[in-house]
């Protein structure tokens, strides 16, 4: 392709082999101090980069308060349910309590009334309380218990995925009681069909 820059501005023939000349946006932004014009980039691998994870305090997202301890999020296409482990299990326990029933029910009937009726992804989360090999199983328990109720209740097995993330993706920081017991959640991710 062939680089033109006419009165300081980008034109089309800017990518070249996949990389764009600095010298040619830097002309188009100093000597016209025009905009440079939407173009689009091919995707490329650079070696030996590395982004930082980022996080985003979960604080700062959109979400509705489903009910008490079970809060929603949603998206075009999918819909995030976070659910505390107080509302679900006993502490250290993956057992679903009595009442945990009624909250998976209403979440499930929110999912399907709100046209949620595609794969689903079960996600269990621990706080960093005890050994990492014992909070991994304690979460991937978890999620399981909490996928087999879905299960029981109409969702198709091979729509479910289940995974345990232990104490690896905390939402909140471990450093109060408050805190831990915060980042105790099962999160359940439906997607539109």
């Amino acid at each position: 392709m062939r680089e033109t820059s006419t009165s300081g501005v980008i034109r089309s023939g800017l990518i070249r082999s996949g990389l764009i000349r600095s010298g040619a946006i830097r002309s188009a932004a100093v000597e016209g101090r025009e905009s440079v014009p939407a173009a689009s980039v091919p995707s490329m691998s650079v070696p030996a980069v590395s982004l930082p994870s980022q996080s985003v305090p979960a604080e700062s997202l959109p979400y509705e308060r489903l009910s008490e301890g079970v809060d929603a999020a949603r998206g075009s296409e999918t819909v995030s349910y976070q659910a505390s482990e107080s509302v679900l299990f006993a502490y250290n326990e993956s057992v679903l309590l009595p009442a945990a029933g009624e909250t998976l029910d209403a979440i499930l009937a929110d999912a399907r009334a709100k046209g949620f009726n595609g794969p689903v992804k079960v996600e269990g989360h621990t706080d960093d309380t005890g050994p990492d090999a014992g909070n991994q199983a304690l979460s991937e328990a978890r999620a399981r218990a909490v996928a087999d109720h879905l299960t029981r209740h109409g969702v198709p097995a091979d729509r479910i995925t289940v995974v345990g993330h232990g104490e690896a993706i905390p939402a909140h920081p471990n450093d109060s009681e408050e805190n831990r017991a915060r980042n105790r959640r099962v999160v359940i991710d439906f997607t539109q069909d």
